[in-house]
């Protein structure tokens, strides 16, 4: 497996513990683009390398690695996280070793016009992923809207592959918080929360212009945005020039976001684009409402429900009704 996913090196992590139970079906060998060179064993089946060096040196080094480790264990397949850094290495190897190629497509990303209409380096993006994912053994998608894309584009039928995130409900429900957003943020109407990466694609900026709105037919409810990206100095100093500094509150990523989305009222979710949310999913389990734009699982693993509203976000006025009269 090629990976972009940091938290594998954490042995005591959800993620690496994922990893650990693939392993037992398979072995598995994983090697991530890392600045620093690191090499952990998370079990005996499972063995987790970092290539080290800048990013440049990093290909290299994924497609020097993968060769090696190929030629050591005899491998006959390869799997890559998504179908642009990692899944032009992983096609550099199979054309090397013959292996078999497996794309994993966790985004959209060729579901709308976003991506290639988006910046340079994002339609770079664009057309180097569709040409890797049309030279896949299998392309392994993670929800029916995504697949329904690939299909439009071009994709052969019988390499795609729905295999939805697995998630375990009993561990949320069972959850004990210890970020609990009513104590954090006492005396608020209702708390509404956004959770994730602050970049383009998440339409935060789109939601606080929403909340101006909000704020001023319900001056007691708060948006709470957990998160870090590129976007996040940009967004404060909006909400600071729209002087919501009393409605809207910004806390970096934490190590127990099922904390937040267990003692919220509501999960809202603007993403332009989107695959199969862990944080839609998260919520879903745990019975917190949300109100979501209609990207990714919307309509298709996610349906509309009582505690689900899927809102698309050309509906900016629907958008502001759903928040303003939700109902406790």
């Amino acid at each position: 497996m090629i990976s972009l996913d940091r938290k594998i090196f954490d042995s005591t992590g959800g993620v690496a513990q994922r990893m650990i139970e693939y392993g037992k079906n398979e072995a598995l060998e994983i090697i991530i683009p890392t600045r620093v060179y690191q090499k952990i064993a998370l079990s005996d089946e499972v063995t987790v390398t970092g290539t080290g060096g800048n990013k440049a040196a990093q290909f290299f080094r994924l497609v020097l690695l993968g060769d090696r480790i190929i030629g050591k264990y005899h491998i006959k397949k390869i799997t890559t996280q998504d179908p642009f850094f990692t899944g032009l290495a992983g096609w550099v190897l199979a054309i090397m070793s013959r292996a078999e190629l497996e794309v994993q497509v966790h985004g959209d990303f060729y579901g709308s016009e976003y991506y290639k209409k988006g910046s340079a380096k994002e339609r770079i993006q664009y057309h180097l992923g569709l040409f890797v994912i049309k030279r896949a053994s299998r392309v392994r998608v993670v929800g029916e809207r995504i697949k329904q894309s690939m299909r439009v584009m071009g994709v052969p039928e019988h390499t795609l592959t729905v295999a939805p995130l697995i998630m375990d409900g009993s561990i949320i429900k069972d959850h004990i918080p210890r970020n609990d957003a009513k104590k954090k943020y006492p005396g608020a109407d209702a708390i509404f929360l956004f959770l994730g990466r602050l970049e383009p694609v998440k339409n935060v900026s789109w939601l606080i212009d929403v909340w101006a709105q909000v704020a001023v037919l319900k001056p007691g409810y708060r948006l709470l945005i957990v998160g870090d990206g590129s976007q996040k100095k940009m967004l404060m100093q909006k909400v600071a020039d729209l002087v919501l500094e009393r409605h809207v509150f910004f806390e970096a990523w934490t190590d127990d976001p099922i904390g937040y989305i267990k003692t919220v009222d509501c999960l809202l979710s603007p993403s332009r684009s989107e695959g199969y949310s862990s944080v839609i999913r998260e919520a879903e389990c745990a019975g917190t409402p949300i109100i979501m734009s209609a990207v990714g699982s919307a309509g298709y693993e996610t349906k509309s429900g009582d505690t689900i509203r899927i809102i698309s976000t050309d509906r900016k006025d629907a958008w502001i009704d759903a928040i303003a009269n939700f109902v406790l």
